[in-house]
């Protein structure tokens, strides 16, 4: 072998080796999802709790709950309750979940929607009024991109539109009337929703201009238009027009802005406003001290927020530790949540809270009766504590800055988690394609002919491979090798790992010397 042809092999699989080790960086490029965080339901798509019970969903599709059972609303075939997480019946393509009081939902990666739990009036949509212990469809839903449950169920479907179904009692449904719907029916007069939140007889849309609209039950003034008259169809909350997140609690409504801030409107009984007062407030109140609020979640008498430093502030009623700050006493001004740091996502319960943190794991705090926190007892906690047998698998992004952002891009196919309300990806990174389903996970395919690396490796085997005269023009070898290389990154690049191309790199070199030899 020749020293020119040495230090081409040599040069070439150390650029590889160091190249599939970088990532580009492409700061403050936004990737926008169509998922909210507002836990109408799961967990950054990924974790639901409401009433007593609790779900999360697993990386490869399959779902997981545990806590009270009476209903069926865990999934698992019985009435049994459960102090640590059982895989949910039938389902394995999961992209997101959401908890009712006594129901579950799953949103479907083709779209529909299957729901399990209490049936009495229609909140499973599938027609009829029978309790079901294992997930049916929900008639007529196969375009959704997200969902939101509480004491009834709603669909984002991909054309801007919402449908729910279930309990009407005050219009929470949204299509004029009281009547109560087995299937869904259209909410009226909505049409650019970006994120739904559905509270225990009231519902919240989040548009597209960052302003939100409500309905249902208005007790409270929870749908935040100045009034406590009740509505049947969507109306303006007063004074939010830069919105990027909502959260729907049983009798109150918060809504994320977009400096990170938090404004709260409704019932503030125990503070769960947060704006340091209990008196109720019919249009939205700012919570006193959040500037840097990444998502938010309410709860049944309590609210919180995630921070940009990954930990969590909550406030309102804390009489089981719900607020996690290691008391029972309630807070009107948001507290810390004790010893929890690196947390990418937030859910809270009618009395408990869990917290899905950058390693894949959840803890929980609060109401524990039922083994709502998934610890293996039925000890109240009231501060963090681990959800046992549970991991959501993946990886997070933890670049941290504007939600939604991602700050470095993979070599190779990639998954991350994206902090996002919006519902269409508004710009590109280049080299790279996008698979974004509507979830909190979003995938970075390298672009084979803008990937640096790709090019690395074709230089350095079309010079190996003409130095060495095994081909006798540069051209062709370089064209051959192309190919050659193509082929192996079309084949390997979206689903291995960089050393597995390096080893192929590797094995092709030796093979050329070994015939050259020959």
């Amino acid at each position: 072998m020749t020293k020119i042809a040495k230090k081409a092999i040599l040069v070439s699989l150390v650029l590889v080796f160091f190249l599939s080790l970088l990532k580009i960086s492409i700061s403050q490029q936004y990737i926008y999802l169509a998922y909210n965080l507002s836990f109408d339901g799961p967990i950054g798509g990924r974790t639901s709790i409401a009433g007593h019970h609790t779900c999360a969903l697993v990386y490869n599709g399959t779902v997981k709950c545990w806590g009270d059972n009476s209903y069926g609303q865990i999934g698992d075939g019985t009435i049994a309750d459960r102090y640590t997480p059982v895989s949910v019946v039938g389902i394995n393509n999961a992209v997101a979940i959401a908890t009712g009081g006594l129901h579950t939902c799953a949103l479907l990666s083709d779209g529909a929607v299957k729901c399990w739990g209490y049936n009495s009036y229609g909140e499973l949509g599938d027609g009829t009024t029978i309790d079901r212990y294992t997930p049916v469809s929900v008639v007529g839903i196969n375009n959704a991109v997200a969902i939101a449950t509480g004491g009834h169920s709603c669909a984002l479907l991909a054309d801007g539109t919402v449908k729910c179904w279930g309990l009407n009692d005050h219009g929470q449904l949204g299509d004029g009337t009281t009547t109560n719907r087995y299937t869904p029916v259209s909410v009226s007069g909505l049409t650019n929703a970006i994120s739904i939140a559905v509270g225990i007889k009231h519902t919240c849309a989040l548009l597209s201009d960052g302003t939100v609209k409500c309905w249902g039950l208005n007790n409270y003034g929870q749908l935040g238009d100045g009034t406590t008259i009740d509505r049947y169809t969507p109306v303006s909350v007063v004074g939010i027009n830069n919105a990027v997140a909502i959260a729907a609690g049983d009798e109150h409504t918060c809504a994320l802005l977009s400096g990170g801030t938090v404004k709260c409107w409704g019932r503030n009984g125990y503070g769960r406003l947060g704006d340091g007062t209990t008196i109720d407030r019919y249009t939205p109140v700012s919570v006193v001290g959040i500037n840097n609020a990444v998502a938010i979640a309410t709860g049944g008498f309590h609210t919180c927020a995630l921070l940009s430093d990954g930990t969590v502030k909550c406030w309102g009623h804390n009489l089981w530790g719900q607020l996690g700050d290691g008391t029972n006493t309630n807070r009107i001004t948001p507290v810390s949540v004790q010893n929890l740091t690196d947390v990418v996502a937030i859910a809270t319960g009618y009395v408990h809270t869990c917290a899905l943190l950058s390693d894949g794991t959840v803890k929980c705090w609060g109401y524990n009766s039922n083994g709502q926190l998934g610890d293996g007892t039925g000890t109240h906690r009231n501060t963090p504590v681990s959800v046992l047998n549970y991991s959501i698998g993946g990886r997070y992004d933890k670049t941290g800055g504007i939600p939604g952002t991602i700050q470095q891009a993979p070599f190779f196919r990639d998954t991350y988690f994206i902090r996002s309300f919006t519902p269409v990806i508004t710009t590109t990174i280049p080299f790279y394609t996008i698979e974004a389903p509507p979830t909190g996970f979003l995938t970075l395919i390298p672009t084979l002919l803008g990937n640096p690396l790709f090019f690395i490796i074709v230089f350095g085997l079309a010079i190996a491979t003409y130095v060495e005269g095994f081909l006798a023009s540069g051209g062709i070898a370089f064209v051959i090798t192309f190919l050659g290389v193509l082929l192996l990154f079309a084949i390997f690049s979206g689903a291995v790992a960089w050393w597995i191309v390096l080893v192929l790199a590797v094995l092709i070199i030796g093979g050329i010397l070994f015939f050259k030899r020959k």
